[in-house]
């Protein structure tokens, strides 16, 4: 009954609507603009609506991904292993740069290219003082 009572309504509404009445434009853009209704996330223990009890259901997700297995070694543990080989790899590959060098390299560098790894744009390279560029680690 409530549906076939919202259709006449709805029914009746649009035939009272004459073409250049503003409120054809009102009605347009209110539905253009509806926001579609929530999806629930179904869990073990059934659909969840709110926002909050979704974060906690993806949070519990996300840990059972991206916990290691039993056995693993963690995350620190291999990245100072690979610290350790790379650094020990690179004293006896890389020859020594000089200052100029750096500067040239520099203002070689193509101006509208993506960043590298460590976010850092060609164009703010550019930008850098001497001194900056110049750093000793």
């Amino acid at each position: 009954m409530m549906h076939q009572h919202r259709q006449s309504e709805w029914t009746t509404y649009l035939a009272s609507l004459r073409p250049r009445d503003p409120k054809v434009y009102k009605l347009n853009k209110s539905l253009i603009n509806r926001r579609p209704p929530d999806r629930p996330l179904n869990s073990p223990q059934g659909p969840v609506f709110d926002a909050p009890g979704q974060a906690e259901l993806f949070a519990a997700n996300l840990v059972v991904q991206f916990n290691c297995p039993e056995g693993t070694p963690s995350t620190n543990d291999l990245v100072t292993s690979s610290i350790r080989t790379l650094h020990s790899a690179a004293k006896s590959r890389i020859q020594p740069v000089s200052p100029g060098e750096v500067q040239l390299i520099v203002k070689r560098l193509p101006r509208n290219k993506a960043p590298g790894p460590d976010s850092i744009s060609n164009m703010a390279l550019r930008h850098f003082s001497d001194k900056t560029l110049l750093v000793q680690f």
